[in-house]
């Protein structure tokens, strides 16, 4: 039990630190980190779809297409990861950022 809750407070503390480096450093200069992520970034500049929405989209797009492979103990852990990720993109999109020297 001790091991799962370390497991999924560092799946929290990791997917805040990912959400917190795209929303303060990629999306305001508009740089590319590849993945999901990109495609975030460039349907929320042309599209102005929240980047949260895109991530949520995609990764239950992914998801459906992968759940069959992956081991049945892995689906919640995904499932949450996707989760976390994709609230914390929510919540740090309105923190603000310096941009005045990239």
């Amino acid at each position: 039990m001790k091991k799962i809750i370390k497991e999924y407070f560092l799946m929290l503390v990791g997917s805040f630190f990912v959400a917190l480096g795209l929303n303060m450093f990629l999306v305001p200069f508009q740089l590319s980190s590849g993945g999901i992520g990109t495609l975030g970034v460039i349907f929320l500049y042309f599209f102005k779809i929240p980047l949260s929405v895109t991530n949520l989209v995609f990764n239950i797009v992914l998801f459906a297409i992968g759940i069959k492979l992956l081991p049945q103990n892995s689906v919640f852990k995904t499932i949450s990861g996707i989760v976390f990720f994709t609230m914390f993109l929510e919540i740090t999109a309105h923190i603000p950022f310096f941009k005045e020297d990239i």
